[in-house]
């Protein structure tokens, strides 16, 4: 993984693991299915969004059920970044609310039922 390891999101096909590298600003991509001794990785960047990645404290993960995203709460650039888990790319960033400007830090993610 990268520098700061700080959380996991396992998507919903349940072959990848991603794992939040906070002071990278990146995920970790992680092949659960590779038995052989070393990890198959993969390194998602741009999740801080126009700030860059380097310390944007990418934070919890939360997996889509229905399709193939990733929404992860970036707490030091005040945002939450949208990950295409197919492509490995950030598709979204956008602050939760950008009137507050860089104080909302957002740290945790849930998804309603319905």
């Amino acid at each position: 993984t990268g520098k700061y390891p700080f959380a996991v999101g396992i998507e919903r096909s349940g072959r990848y693991a991603y794992v939040s590298n906070a002071y990278d600003g990146t995920l970790t991509r992680i092949d659960l299915t590779n038995t052989g001794t070393g990890a198959a990785t993969t390194t998602v960047s741009g999740l801080g969004g126009p700030d860059g990645d380097l310390n944007a404290q990418p934070q919890y993960i939360l997996p889509d059920p229905k399709k193939d995203l990733l929404s992860v709460s970036v707490t030091n650039h005040d945002g939450v970044a949208v990950v295409d888990t197919l492509t490995n790319t950030v598709t979204n960033f956008s602050s939760p609310n950008p009137a507050l400007a860089y104080v909302s830090h957002p740290a945790a993610l849930s998804l309603s039922p319905g």
